[in-house]
């Protein structure tokens, strides 16, 4: 009896040996889903590859490229009432849906099995299957949640707006729109609203923005040729029906010079206030022009760049001023002398006159009338004779005054001196010195800078 026990024992043991050899034999054999990925109608199928890795990584990295091949299979289908069915035109931003779709679907996937691995000659397979009406399940539970809490913010986003609040309206509504992105090509119905709830949020963010506007507080602008221009109330930032906005990005362009900031926000009035460049020379007219800034307007309502999409090319009506340049009103008053004769000509004076009139001031015979008042007083005084030649020095200075008397800015003309065989010769060689380089270097910085 233990003779014959024995023997069974050793035939299922060799058996069993036979048994495991053969499967490794099988298993040495690539499976037939590498060489070709299999078809289910019932199921979303992935598979990854990956080189093994002594750290053991390639594991992972075999898995998520399954998992992102399964998602590809996931098609993303337009449905005629969606949102992204009524944007069709905008044609980049129905790619970058579907692209940004694929990614989140791979990260977010649930429900998956494992199916199969293999690995052979230094490379680890792996193959995952997602059944469609898991999938199905699961994503319709997900978009309840995203839908509830998404008419949350649409309520928030109202109040805001209601209160004037663009900003917040703008957040709210951005926050609302992310939480059903990844529903953006289905229909999305709730019993709390008619129509589409993408839409609706759409619809609701364009009366936001086409409400926000840009007005010029007056059509004209005066400034003075050459001078520093004040900061000024130029335009405002309301709604259609006037009610000021505050902190509304906007953006400026000038025609005549370069402005220190060309992107501004306007203020707690929704004032946008700032200050306009030095006109030159040539101009006699230029344009002021405002817009609202949709792009920082964006960016500040969303960090979502696909959602910053739907709003950067809003159209708007920009806000113009016409900016005329008049010339300053300059008074001369002049004191020039030889010793103690007082000289007709002025040579300084007359070299004043000229500069001011080649570059468009306006000459004027009453202090009263001026927007620029200047004062020359210039005498010379004889410094003797040195070896038969006639020496002379000039003084002085040259004042600019504002209409108010105020000073504005001077020049010294202590500095020049003249030699020549006479001594009224010395002197006109002081006053040529001194208008040399004054027409060289100093008229400019006095008068134009």
């Amino acid at each position: 009896m233990l003779l014959r026990l024995a023997n069974i024992a050793l035939a299922l043991l060799l058996l069993a040996s036979c048994g495991s050899q053969q499967d490794a034999v099988e298993r040495e054999e690539t499976p037939t889903w590498i060489q070709s990925k299999p078809q289910n109608s019932f199921a979303y199928i992935g598979i990854g590859v990956a080189r093994v890795l002594p750290d053991g990584s390639h594991l992972q990295t075999a898995k998520s490229a399954a998992l992102s091949d399964l998602s590809s299979e996931i098609s993303v289908e337009i449905s005629s009432s969606s949102l992204l069915q009524q944007m069709e035109m905008n044609r980049r931003f129905r790619e970058e849906f579907r692209a940004q779709t694929q990614i989140t679907s791979s990260e977010n996937v649930e429900g998956y099995e494992l199916m199969d691995d293999f690995e052979k000659d230094g490379y680890y397979w792996v193959m995952y299957q997602l059944d469609r009406s898991t999938y199905a399940r699961i994503r319709a539970e997900r978009k309840s949640q995203a839908i509830s809490r998404a008419l949350s913010y649409y309520r928030m986003a109202q109040e805001a707006s209601d209160s004037h609040q663009i900003q917040a309206a703008l957040t709210h509504a951005f926050s609302a729109l992310g939480e059903i992105k990844p529903y953006l090509n289905e229909a999305i119905s709730t019993s709390e609203l008619q129509g589409d709830l993408a839409i609706s949020l759409y619809s609701f963010i364009d009366s936001v923005l086409t409400n926000v506007q840009v007005v010029a507080m007056k059509r004209d602008q005066d400034i003075l040729r050459f001078a520093d221009n004040s900061a000024q109330y130029y335009f405002q930032t309301q709604t259609s029906d006037g009610h000021a906005l505050n902190n509304i990005p906007v953006y400026l362009y000038y025609s005549g010079g370069f402005l220190r900031n060309t992107q501004v926000v306007s203020d707690q009035q929704g004032k946008v206030t700032f200050s306009l460049p030095p006109a030159g020379s040539e101009s006699n007219y230029e344009q002021l022009e405002a817009d609202i800034n949709f792009v920082a307007l964006a960016s500040s309502a969303t960090n979502d760049p696909l959602l910053r999409l739907m709003i950067t090319r809003h159209p708007s009506t920009k806000a113009t001023v016409n900016v005329h340049v008049i010339s300053p009103k300059v008074f001369l008053e002049a004191e020039e002398f030889r010793g103690n004769v007082e000289l007709e000509n002025q040579p300084i004076t007359s070299s004043i006159r000229k500069f001011l009139l080649d570059n468009r001031f306006e000459l004027v015979n009453n202090a009263a009338n001026a927007d620029v008042i200047v004062k020359v007083k210039a005498s010379s005084r004889s410094l003797g004779v040195q070896n038969n030649m006639h020496q002379a020095s000039l003084s002085g200075e040259i004042l600019i005054m504002d209409a108010d008397g105020r000073l504005r800015g001077s020049h010294p003309l202590d500095s020049y001196r003249g030699v020549q065989l006479s001594e009224e010769g010395a002197s006109q060689e002081a006053f040529r010195r001194a208008i040399r380089e004054l027409e060289d270097h100093e008229f400019r910085k006095l008068f134009l800078e």
